[in-house]
C-alpha cells in the first residue's frame, strides 16, 4: 500500500485505530469515560481527514479506484463518511450523559460501535463484490452483539432473531453475487457493467440475481417484506444502540445499493427492471409501515414502524433514477435530514425514560409541563417526520416526490402523499400526548448540559436545513456527480 493510498483511506484507518485503542483502554484502565473521550478524538481525526479529502487539499483528484480497484474514496463515499462519523460521535456523547443509567458493559458497547462504524465506512467505499461482502459483515456482526448487550431474556431473544435473519439475508445476497459473478466472470462493478452490456438480453439468471441482491440489502434497509426484525430490535436493544442503527446502518445500506446499481446495472434493458422492483417495494413499505404504526402503544415499536415507512419514502429516490441525479440528490438530502430528526427523537426519549423498561406512549403525558425545552425538541422532530413545512423532513419528501413525478411514476408520489397523511395520525397522537395531556407524575427530568446541547443541535438542524436547504443540496449534488 502506497503513502497516497494510506492518505486516501485515512478516515477509515482513524476509526479502526480508535477501536483498537478503545480495546486497550478497556482492558487496562476499565474507565469508560476515558474510552469515550479517546474514541471521540479518533472520530474527530477521521472527520478532519474526510474534510481534507472532500476539499482535495492533499490529494487531487480523489475518487480513483485503489487497492486493486476494490475501493473508491470519492465524494459520494465521503458524504457518507460525514454522516456516519457524525452519528457515531453524537451516539458516544449521548452515551456519556447516560452512563449512570446503563446496567450493562459500556466498554464493550463502545468497541462494538467503533468496529461497526469501520465496516460501514468501508462499505460505502467498496466497488468490488468481495469488498462489499467483507465490509458488510464487519458492519453487521457488531450490531448483533449490540442488540443483545443487555443480556436479559428479551434482549437475548432479539439478538438471536437478528442473527438468524441477518444470516439468511446475507446468504441471499451471496447467492445474488455468485450468480452475477457467474454471468460476468468478474467481481469488479465497472467490469460487471461492461460484461452485462455485451449480453443480448435480460436473462432469467440476471433477473434472479437482481432480486436476490435487493432482498439481501432489503433486510439492512428495513424494507417490507424483510422488516420483521425492526420492531423487536427497537424494543429490546438499548435506546442508544437503536438510535445508531436507525440512522448509520440504514445510510450505509442505501449508499452501497446506489453504488451497486448505478455502477454495474445502469443501462438500457436492465435499469427499468430494477427500477420497477424498487418502486413496488417502496409503495408496499410506506403503506405497511404506516398502517401497522397506527395500532402501536409502545413508543419504541411505533418508532420502529415509523423507520420502516421512512425507508419507503427514501426508496422513491432510487426508483426515480430515470430523472438523472434529482432522485438520488433527494435521497442523500433525506438521509442527512433523517439523521437530525431520528437522533433528536431517540436521544430525547433515552434521556427521559432510560431508567424504565416501560416504553408506553402514555409516559410522555404532559412532558411540556415538566420540561418545555425537551418537549419542544421532540415535537420539532415529530413534525419533521410528518413532513411539515419549514422542517428538513418536508424538504426531503418534496425532493423525492418531485423526482417521482418527473420520472413518470406519478402513482408512487400520490401514494407517498397518502401515506404521509396516514403517518400524521400517529405522529400527532404523540405530539398531543406531550403537549396537552396531564402528566401522571411531577418527577423532575434531569439532563446534563451535554445532553441538552445535543438535543438542541438536532432541533436547530431540523429547522435550519429545512428553511435553508442549499448547503445540504450542494453536498448531495457533488456526491452524486462523482458517481454519474
Amino acid at each position: 500500500m502506497t503513502i497516497q493510498e494510506l492518505l486516501i483511506l485515512s478516515p477509515i484507518i482513524f476509526v479502526a485505530l480508535g477501536a483498537l485503542v478503545a480495546i486497550l483502554l478497556e482492558i487496562t484502565t476499565r474507565n469508560v469515560s476515558h474510552v469515550i473521550y479517546v474514541s471521540i478524538v479518533f472520530l474527530i481525526l477521521s472527520f478532519l481527514a474526510s474534510i481534507n479529502l472532500w476539499n482535495e487539499w492533499t490529494i487531487s483528484p480523489v475518487g480513483a479506484p485503489i487497492l486493486g480497484e476494490s475501493f473508491s474514496v470519492d465524494h459520494f463515499a465521503i458524504f457518507f463518511y460525514f454522516l456516519i462519523i457524525s452519528v457515531g460521535a453524537a451516539t458516544l456523547l449521548m452515551m456519556k450523559t447516560l452512563l449512570d443509567k446503563m446496567d450493562f458493559d459500556r466498554g464493550e458497547m463502545i468497541i462494538l460501535l467503533l468496529l461497526s462504524l469501520t465496516g460501514m465506512m468501508a462499505l460505502v467505499s467498496s466497488r468490488d463484490l468481495f469488498a462489499i461482502y467483507v465490509s458488510l459483515e464487519l458492519a453487521s456482526l457488531p450490531l448483533i452483539a449490540l442488540g443483545a448487550i443487555r443480556k436479559n431474556g428479551y434482549a437475548l431473544e432479539v439478538g438471536v432473531k437478528f442473527l438468524v435473519q441477518s444470516s439468511v439475508s446475507t446468504a441471499t445476497l451471496l447467492y445474488g453475487f455468485i450468480i452475477l459473478y457467474g454471468l460476468t466472470g468478474s467481481t469488479n462493478l465497472d467490469q460487471i457493467l461492461y460484461e452485462l452490456k455485451n449480453m443480448d438480453s435480460l436473462s432469467p439468471a440476471l433477473m434472479f440475481s437482481i432480486v436476490a441482491i435487493i432482498a439481501g440489502f432489503g433486510f439492512k434497509m428495513s424494507l417490507v417484506p424483510w422488516q420483521s426484525w425492526v420492531p423487536d430490535f427497537y424494543q429490546g436493544a438499548p435506546v442508544i444502540v437503536v438510535a445508531f442503527v436507525s440512522v448509520a446502518s440504514k445510510a450505509a445500506a442505501f449508499a452501497v445499493v446506489v453504488r451497486i446499481f448505478l455502477l454495474s446495472m445502469n443501462y438500457d434493458g436492465v435499469t427499468q427492471y430494477w427500477i420497477a422492483i424498487f418502486a413496488v417495494i417502496s409503495a408496499v413499505t410506506m403503506v405497511v409501515g404506516n398502517l401497522i404504526a397506527l395500532r402501536q402503544t409502545s413508543f419504541k415499536r411505533l418508532l420502529g414502524y415509523s423507520s420502516i415507512s421512512q425507508a419507503g419514502y427514501m426508496l422513491i429516490g432510487i426508483a426515480s433514477i430515470s430523472t438523472g441525479s434529482l432522485g438520488l440528490v433527494g435521497l442523500l438530502y433525506y438521509l442527512a435530514g433523517y439523521a437530525f430528526t431520528n437522533l433528536t427523537v431517540f436521544f430525547t426519549y433515552g434521556a427521559i425514560l432510560s431508567k424504565s423498561d416501560n416504553d408506553e406512549i402514555y409516559l410522555l403525558k404532559g412532558l411540556v409541563q415538566k420540561s418545555p425545552l425537551i418537549a419542544g425538541s421532540m415535537v420539532i422532530a415529530f413534525l419533521s417526520l410528518i413532513g411539515m413545512p419549514a422542517s428538513v423532513g418536508f424538504m426531503g419528501k418534496l425532493f423525492v416526490f418531485s423526482s417521482a413525478v418527473d420520472s413518470g411514476i406519478l402513482w408512487l408520489a400520490i401514494l407517498g402523499g397518502i401515506s404521509t397523511v396516514v403517518g400524521a395520525f400517529y405522529y400527532l397522537r404523540v405530539i398531543k400526548t406531550i403537549m396537552f395531556d396531564t402528566p401522571e407524575s411531577d418527577s423532575e427530568i434531569l439532563i446534563n448540559k451535554v445532553g441538552i446541547s445535543i438535543q438542541l443541535i438536532g432541533a436547530i438542524g431540523i429547522l435550519f436545513f429545512g428553511i435553508f436547504p442549499s448547503f445540504l443540496i450542494h453536498l448531495s449534488k457533488r456526491a452524486i456527480e462523482s458517481l454519474m
